[in-house]
Order: C-alpha cells, then structure tokens, then sequence
C-alpha cells in the first residue's frame, strides 16, 4: 500500500511493470500517516532497483549510505517503527526533509 497522489506514481507502477514478481500497488490518501513510512522504504527500494537494473550501481560502495541502512533494519529485529523512529531513521542518516509536493530525485 502506498501513499496516492505521487508526483512519479505512474512512473512507479511502469517501473514495477518490469518486474515479473512486482506486485500491483495499492495507493490510499496521504492523510494515512502509517504510509509515509512504508512509502519511504517502498521508493527506496525502486529507486534502488532502477539503479541496479540501468547498472548505475554495480559495486557495493555506489549503493548509498541510507539504502544500505535500510537494508540492514530490515534484516534486524524491526519492532515498531512509528513516526518518531522514522524521524530519527532520517536525521541520523541526514535524509533531507522533504516538502508536500515536492519530489527530488539524486
């Protein structure tokens, strides 16, 4: 499930279309703030399968620091993960915040 309205969320569900094993996405309204978490991690994750894919990212040490972060939490114990953790999740690992309607891609 992932947060509607997107700027990239059609670009989203082609880029998951590449995929075989990619499931539909399920978008609901913003105002769910549980989603914001998981659509974090969702477009971490597209994003860094894009780069993989397109061989943007071919050795370990291209894979930037907050990904690979992710990816170790997700391999942990995850416990419960709420807006506040979240927040430390970013601040510690220097993630920019983001403004309503704006969508940067590095």
């Amino acid at each position: 499930m992932f947060e509607a309205g997107d700027t990239h969320q059609q670009a989203f569900k082609v880029l998951l279309s590449e995929f075989e094993s990619a499931p539909v996405p399920i978008f609901k309204p913003k105002s769910l703030a549980p989603l914001q978490i998981g659509d974090f991690v969702a477009w971490q994750h597209v994003h860094a399968l894009h780069n993989i894919h397109k061989l943007k990212w071919q050795r370990w040490e291209q894979i930037p620091a907050l990904y690979k972060a992710l990816i170790r939490h997700e391999n942990s114990d995850p416990g419960i993960y709420g807006p506040k953790e979240l927040v430390e999740f970013c601040k510690a690992h220097n993630v920019p915040e983001r403004k309503l309607g704006v969508v940067t891609v590095s």
